[in-house]
């Protein structure tokens, strides 16, 4: 359960969503919605994570979902900022995590988003850099080498990511960074990798990078479904075109998430043409 309000929080979250094979759920920050309340009953849900603070996600949110019919557990996952939130998501699944880490900008949400699919996949906790010196903060470069893990993916460019990752932070441990001139290239870069680390283009999601809940909450059903999710904007379309064309006869199911504010006609008709061209 994650914040309408914002991003931050929730850019790791699809990570222990694969982890307990659930999906990702949003609620306005201050009282819990009926429609959001019907989904976690019908659902069945027994455990709700909330992640994020009180500022985020109220205590009063969290108290409704307590009454919830066949609610037993609610627990919240929080630091003081972003950062150390993804550092007490990535505990909270500690011994269950793949060989993989994934590194992404807590100041942007799109390149998190764009992997996100493969965290929950290949369950690869996400850590966030720091905004401001575009670094790993001591207590999550820490966890990183402490992790075991054999490989860490960097997403995004050397502006949201400084090269100090590979060349001094994680020197020692195999690095490989996705990136594009733009976040919807890096989008297209990362959905193409996924495919190259046993993910399937039968299934593709598509949303918008404009905001950030259709593609959060996506994310996970991408993710359940091995599938890469694409970001698309008004003028920036070629990397979903192209990728589409490259795997057209692969592909069986696109699911656009969003609607048509947010994922124009134009680009869902276009989506379209390429797949049947």
């Amino acid at each position: 359960m994650a914040t309408m309000g914002g991003y931050w929080d929730a850019l790791s979250a699809s990570a222990l969503a694969g982890l307990e094979g659930c999906p990702i759920l949003l609620t306005d920050g201050s009282s819990l919605s009926s429609q959001t309340a019907s989904e976690v009953k019908r659902l069945g849900a027994s455990k709700v994570y909330i992640v994020g603070g009180t500022a985020a996600v109220s205590s009063e949110v969290a108290s409704s979902l307590k009454d919830v019919p066949g609610v037993k557990s609610v627990k919240r996952l929080a630091g003081d900022v972003a950062v150390n939130t993804a550092l007490k998501i990535y505990e909270e699944g500690k011994g269950r995590w793949g060989k993989t880490a994934v590194v992404a900008t807590s100041e942007t949400f799109q390149d998190a988003l764009s992997v996100s699919p493969y965290a929950y996949a290949k369950k690869a906790p996400v850590f966030l850099a720091n905004a401001s010196t575009h670094t790993l903060d001591p207590q999550v470069l820490s966890a990183i080498k402490k992790g075991g893990f054999s490989r860490v993916i960097i997403v995004g460019g050397t502006a949201a990511l400084s090269p100090q990752l590979e060349d001094r932070q994680l020197k020692g441990i195999t690095c490989k960074r996705l990136a594009g001139p733009t976040a919807y290239e890096t989008s297209g870069a990362i959905a193409t990798w996924c495919l190259t680390q046993g993910m399937s283009a039968a299934t593709v999601g598509v949303a918008t990078g404009a905001s950030y809940y259709d593609a959060l909450a996506g994310a996970a059903l991408c993710g359940k479904s091995n599938a890469p999710l694409v970001l698309v904007a008004d003028g920036w379309t070629s990397n979903v075109s192209g990728f589409l064309k490259r795997n057209k006869n692969s592909i069986e199911h696109v699911y656009v998430f969003g609607g048509s504010a947010a994922v124009s006609t134009s680009i869902y008709d276009s989506i379209s043409a390429t797949l049947n061209a």
